[in-house]
C-alpha cells in the first residue's frame, strides 16, 4: 500500500486513495492505482509508475485492472472469514490471501470469475 501525505504531493501523485493505495513494487520502481473523474458521475481507474522498470509494472497493473473489470467487477466480491489461530483454514481452489494475526487468521477468498471462458463475450 502506498501512503500519501495529501498536503505535500499536490498534483505529483494522483493515487486512487490518498491514505492507502494499491501499489506494485519492484526493486527500483513502483506503479500505483489512480482514479479520476472525467465528468460528473463517471470515474475511471488507471495507473501511474515511477522508476526504470515503471513501464513493466504499469503494464502488469493495467492487466490486473482489466481482469478485475472483466471477471470480478459485477460479481459478489471476496468472502472474508476469520479463524482462531491454530484452526485450519478450509482448503479452496480459489485465489486466497491469508493474513495471520496474533489470535486469528483472516482469509480473503475470491470467487470464481463471472466471465466464463467458454462464453465468447
Amino acid at each position: 500500500m502506498l501512503t500519501v501525505d495529501r498536503h505535500k504531493v499536490g498534483d505529483l501523485l494522483d493515487p486512487d486513495n490518498k491514505f492507502t493505495c494499491p501499489t506494485l513494487l519492484g526493486p527500483d520502481s513502483f506503479a500505483h492505482l489512480t482514479l479520476r473523474q472525467p465528468r460528473r458521475g463517471v470515474y475511471e481507474f488507471g495507473d501511474h509508475g515511477f522508476g526504470p522498470d515503471a513501464d513493466r509494472l504499469v503494464a502488469e497493473l493495467t492487466d490486473l485492472i482489466l481482469t478485475w473489470d472483466r471477471d470480478y467487477r459485477h460479481g459478489p466480491g471476496p468472502a472474508i472469514t476469520v479463524h482462531p489461530t491454530g484452526t485450519p483454514v478450509p482448503a479452496t481452489d480459489r485465489p486466497q490471501l491469508l493474513v495471520p494475526r496474533r489470535h486469528t487468521t483472516i482469509a480473503i477468498t475470491w470467487p470464481a470469475p463471472i466471465h466464463d471462458s467458454k462464453d465468447p463475450q
